[in-house]
């Protein structure tokens, strides 16, 4: 499943999820890193008003509270956050990002709109907010143009073709890793 990806996340180091929604996630990246600092980002009612989207059984046929979601993000977090500093942000990932200082982050996992151009943006405001070493995780690697989750690989292409970042790993879970590139490639 989605837990061999964090395998190339150091223990002790600070990150992100991007896109937290009920919390499973965020827990299983609790107990698995065990991190030092884990900020959970996620726009809930900001985005989705009082309830989400009819995106079938996931949100309950679009009659799960954006607020439940959110509660139950901060009460798997707590429940599993051991000696973690855990930081819950209602935001959009890019407000948030752009609020950060520059090589703030050592890894973060990126599951949330999915889009084209919200990715492309995420993923050019993540490069600086990394350390060099730093590495960016992700969710719903779609090569198929057809998918509705595809603008996240055209996102990483893009700028993987520009010289800003290197695959590390894109594996049959669907699941991503990049590093920034070790030198800005032109072409």
């Amino acid at each position: 499943g989605r837990l061999g990806i964090l395998d190339l996340v150091e223990p002790g180091t600070v990150g992100a999820e991007l896109g937290v929604f009920t919390g499973l996630f965020a827990e299983a990246i609790l107990e698995t890193v065990r991190p030092a600092v884990l900020h959970l980002v996620d726009p809930w009612w900001l985005a989705y008003g009082d309830a989400y989207p009819n995106w079938g059984a996931y949100t309950a046929r679009g009659t799960l509270p954006t607020r439940v979601a959110h509660e139950a993000a901060v009460t798997r977090a707590e429940a599993a956050r051991g000696n973690c500093k855990v930081h819950i942000h209602v935001s959009t990932s890019a407000d948030w990002l752009r609020s950060l200082p520059d090589a703030s982050l050592d890894w973060v996992y990126l599951d949330s709109t999915h889009l084209y151009k919200e990715t492309l943006e995420e993923l050019r405001l993540l490069r600086g907010k990394l350390r060099p070493d730093g590495i960016v995780l992700g969710d719903d690697w779609w090569p198929n143009p057809e998918d509705t989750h595809h603008g996240v690989f055209r996102a990483v292409h893009e700028l993987v073709r520009e010289g800003m970042w290197d695959v590390v790993r894109a594996d049959e879970q669907i699941q991503w890793a990049i590093r920034p590139a070790t030198k800005y490639r032109r072409g």
